[in-house]
């Protein structure tokens, strides 16, 4: 077994690490003349809709957005930190042996999605044209019952549904009627843009409250940091 290398994770440096064998440790830091001692990371076992694991999760604290949680996927975390981010399509993590639960350096590479390589799904793409719409606009008008329009900035809704139906028909060749029925397919998608959406709706609730409060210096490095990562991203495409 190759040694165990650390190192910082991107965004939170100083306060995680993350090792080559895919695991993850807080620094020991002082909150509130209150003493926090470093420790190793407990992960948490994401798991597909049928119960199979399908990775690991840790929760960490998030200083630039007050101090709340948040949960980083180990095996990204471990190739974003010791390969780079990925570049063009692969965008997806592999696990060499098949073990989600595998996390070591040597067992990860990136990916391109499995969608890219599906064969085309017949069946699935006429469902897709006859009950897809239909579906998506039932969840969709159901979630901004509960939930406030301005929750997601005011998003229209007839954009939010084309937004789940592109998502839905990204992937419409891996339905497998065996393992889910079409409803909780499309309903999978939406909940995943859903949750990107609130995302963005968290980050720019948390600018507001620092704009609000006269934090400015909070809201320049987040700015700035948002303005480096799109200039890597050039600079990779370029």
């Amino acid at each position: 077994m190759d040694k165990e290398k650390w190192a910082d994770i991107k965004g939170f440096e100083g306060l995680y690490q993350v090792s080559t064998l895919g695991r993850i440790r807080s620094y020991t830091r002082v909150v509130n003349k209150r003493t926090y001692y470093g420790k190793i990371m407990s992960p948490v076992v994401k798991r597909t809709t049928n119960g199979k694991p399908c990775g690991l999760c840790v929760r960490v604290r998030d200083v630039a957005r007050s101090n709340k949680q948040i949960g980083i996927n180990v095996a990204k975390t471990v190739l974003e930190t010791f390969v780079g981010e990925p570049i063009g399509d692969a965008k997806q993590v592999r696990h060499k042996n098949g073990n989600a639960l595998d996390n070591t350096l040597q067992n990860l590479e990136w990916d391109c999605s499995s969608a890219l390589y599906a064969e085309r799904n017949e069946k699935a793409r006429k469902l897709f044209d006859e009950e897809a719409f239909g579906i998506v606009k039932g969840i969709c008008y159901s979630r901004y019952k509960i939930y406030n329009p301005w929750m997601y900035g005011m998003y229209d809704t007839d954009d939010l549904i084309q937004d789940c139906l592109l998502s839905i028909w990204k992937v419409i060749d891996l339905y497998d009627e065996n393992k889910c029925t079409f409803y909780t397919f499309c309903k999978m998608k939406v909940d995943w843009v859903f949750c990107k959406l609130y995302e963005k709706w968290k980050r720019r609730n948390v600018l507001c409250q620092q704009v609000l409060y006269g934090d400015m210096e909070a809201v320049e490095e987040e700015i700035t940091a948002k303005r480096l990562g799109i200039c890597k991203k050039k600079t990779r495409r370029d």
